[in-house]
């Protein structure tokens, strides 16, 4: 479940960066 809440969220950091 968090892994793939960490995920998604990474993939929006690194979308931003």
């Amino acid at each position: 479940m968090w892994d793939l809440f960490r995920k998604e969220l990474i993939n929006e950091k690194v979308d931003i960066w």
